[in-house]
């Protein structure tokens, strides 16, 4: 099967690794591979990956400026600058819809795909004329959703523009007919040009996306559940599709647990408001004595940073993001790895990759965190932003460290059971087939 990958860009974190990842799992059992990405650099391509999928990109790499932005070299700044430029020009395009558009109808020409699969996180959703293409050319269509893209304007499941636990919603946006009237009523985007701007395009989208591709899926049972709740999605058919893991990134033998190295506490992904780092470092506050280390990169560090230089916080470090085999020694020589988000939270790959590791998980009950930390199995639940009851979870495992591997081993039999490579084939092929068989299905006539 030929099978044409569309999606945002190269970058770090969880979408290109489960997109890595599943296109490694089918070329394995011989399926050809095409990548479709808005920004394609080969450099943001990790060379581990060994992945050799045709490759196809709506604009040039000049565009692509980000992987000079840490440098220290003046004239690689002076190219950043103009590469800034150039890109920020090429977003304020009027014609870029139709640009992105006419590069992926010559993508699909060229590769001839069986199948357009869909990764989006949200950017795309900016381009309803990339779903509506598949359908016009006659080709089945699959979109894995990767968050509340489609059922929240703001992407946040918050009401209000700046974050508040107390203000969580779930999916007013979408429920009956309010087509995003809750975002304007508790202005959930503070700039109001630009909360107009995204309601028009989410309402732009909600009345084309339902009827332009054929099935829609979601790693999680609790996103699987929103968008069938929502009013414009009341037609469709929407599955589970896991996120695929793979067996190369699970560890076939039991690490050791030695005392002397499990001596932190870990936590990793973007530094954002809604991820909840402010109450993990306020119940590390009153822990001086136990390590936290927290790698990551976002709006949110600098207020971070400033808050641990203020509390004297020499316990606590701000790392910046880790992968390769970095991230493997900073997950091999942790106790446990802390999730404290306090907005929904889909199904994170960092969970699995603890679990790989046979590193305990304490997270909040929040979205499909549930659905991979069983408290007393797996790791420790608690309410998002419950500092006080994060303390005491923190504590409990630093001081039972058996417990603590205890719950990791059993993460560890979880996930080489459930996200076994051979399973996650199997299922990915049945949603493939799912797809053409709907597609087939609308293709039909229908009786008068």
């Amino acid at each position: 099967m030929r099978i044409l990958f569309v999606f945002e860009r190269h970058s770090g974190g969880g979408v290109p690794t489960v997109l890595i990842n599943e296109t490694k799992l089918l070329q394995e059992h011989s399926h050809t591979i095409g990548h479709f990405c808005l920004h394609f650099n080969l450099s943001f391509f990790p060379h581990e990956s060994k992945c050799s999928a045709m490759h196809y990109f709506a604009f040039p790499d000049f565009y692509v400026y980000h992987q000079l932005k840490d440098t220290s070299s003046l004239w690689r700044k002076v190219l950043y600058k103009i590469r800034r430029y150039f890109y920020l020009v090429e977003q304020k395009n009027p014609l870029r819809p139709f640009i992105i558009t006419r590069r992926l109808k010559a993508a699909i020409q060229d590769f001839k795909p069986d199948i357009v699969y869909f990764h989006s996180t949200g950017d795309f959703l900016r381009f309803k004329e990339l779903f509506q293409l598949p359908k016009q050319l006659g080709i089945p269509s699959i979109y894995k959703v990767h968050g509340p893209t489609l059922i929240c304007p703001n992407r946040e499941l918050n009401k209000g523009a700046r974050y508040d636990i107390t203000n969580n919603c779930e999916g007013l946006c979408t429920q009956k007919d309010d087509w995003g009237k809750s975002c304007i009523t508790y202005k959930c985007i503070a700039n109001p040009l630009k909360r107009i701007a995204r309601l028009m395009e989410f309402r732009d989208v909600l009345k084309g996306l339902p009827d332009s591709v054929d099935y829609i899926v979601t790693p999680s049972q609790s996103l699987k559940v929103l968008i069938q709740q929502s009013y414009q999605f009341r037609h469709n058919e929407v599955g589970i599709l896991r996120n695929s893991f793979g067996d190369g990134l699970i560890r076939q033998e039991k690490p050791s647990h030695s005392s002397s190295q499990n001596h932190y506490f870990l936590s990793l992904g973007r530094l954002q408001a809604s991820k909840g780092y402010l109450s993990l470092i306020q119940a590390f506050e009153a822990l001086p004595d136990i390590p936290l280390y927290i790698a990551g990169s976002g709006p949110y560090r600098t207020e971070m940073e400033a808050y641990i230089k203020s509390g004297n916080l020499s316990h606590i470090h701000l790392l910046p993001w880790k992968s390769g085999l970095e991230l493997a020694e900073l997950f091999q020589n942790a106790l446990a790895v802390i999730i404290p988000s306090l907005s929904y939270e889909n199904l994170g790959m960092v969970i699995l990759e603890a679990f790989s590791f046979s590193k305990a998980v304490i997270g909040t009950q929040v979205g499909g965190i549930p659905e991979l930390v069983h408290h007393g199995e797996t790791g420790l639940l608690y309410p998002p932003g419950d500092v006080t009851s994060l303390r005491q979870c923190v504590k409990e495992l630093w001081d039972n460290p058996a417990l603590a591997e205890q719950l990791g081993m059993n993460g560890f039999s979880f996930v080489t059971r459930t996200y076994s490579s051979e399973s996650l084939y199997q299922e990915m092929m049945a949603a493939f087939d799912k797809t053409i068989r709907l597609h087939q299905t609308r293709r039909e006539p229908r009786l008068p």
